[in-house]
């Protein structure tokens, strides 16, 4: 065999190494790594739907902790108020008003057409006489709402989070917590006379009853979009029972 046809034959079986490595060893370990990355996001994306449930719930000091609306702009403003004020840095308590205005975009996109008050919230966020805002300490005597999530996506970058609301009544008078659907019915009664319970302990049994249990509970929709981690955009929340 001559030179020349040992290195025809040599560059030849490098050429056909080279195809069958990007075709059946480096591709398919990219598409892997891709699906992976895919599914890691989307996981990281459900989380975050979870997230931002809890940063608009409001578990205290109102009637409904998250009222139905189709549009951000028909939405109660005692509930949009009261969502920025829980969400205000709790080491900081002295804010401009762009910093303000700053928090209610980033919880409620540009969609919303409100502006925060310039003279403030009553009871909430005072402003001073220095033209900068204080947030109030305030004592809620409303019970607690509570909730269960189930997070599934609709299209591309629409999440739909399904959760239950109910209430945890503290009766310190015969010790014991009760468990009530959001129209106040009775559900169940944790007594706690001889065992001390803490209100998250008797969260945590509720959540676990209601995975099997069937209760009568306020059942909602929250529907949001997530165009990345850091720009989340409420759509709408209904009633789904």
């Amino acid at each position: 065999m001559n030179k020349k046809l040992i290195i025809i034959i040599s560059i030849t079986i490098i050429i056909l190494g080279f195809i069958i490595y990007k075709n059946f060893i480096e591709v398919p370990g990219h598409v892997a790594g891709q699906k992976a990355i895919e599914e890691l996001m989307s996981q990281l994306y459900h989380e975050e739907a979870d997230k931002y449930l809890e940063k608009v719930f409001v578990k205290t000091g109102l009637d409904n902790p998250l009222p139905e609306f189709e549009n951000i702009n028909e939405a109660p403003k005692d509930w949009i108020w009261r969502v920025l004020y829980n969400n205000l840095n709790s080491e900081e308590n002295l804010y401009t008003y762009n910093q303000i205005q700053e928090k209610v975009m980033e919880m409620f996109s540009e969609k919303l057409t409100i502006k925060f008050p310039e003279e403030g919230i009553e009871n909430l966020i005072e402003k001073d006489s220095n033209g900068n805002y204080i947030k109030l300490g305030i004592n809620d005597t409303i019970n607690y709402y509570n909730y269960s999530i189930k997070t599934s996506i609709q299209e591309d970058n629409t999440y739909r989070v399904d959760f239950v609301e109910y209430l945890i009544v503290n009766d310190l008078e015969n010790k014991k917590y009760i468990f009530k659907d959001s129209k106040e019915n009775t559900i169940k009664e944790y007594n706690y006379k001889e065992k001390e319970l803490s209100l998250s302990e008797v969260d945590k049994l509720i959540k676990e009853e209601i995975i099997t249990n069937k209760y009568d509970l306020t059942r909602k929709e929250l529907k949001i979009e997530i165009k990345d981690i850091n720009n989340i955009e409420i759509i709408s929340v209904k009633i789904t029972n």
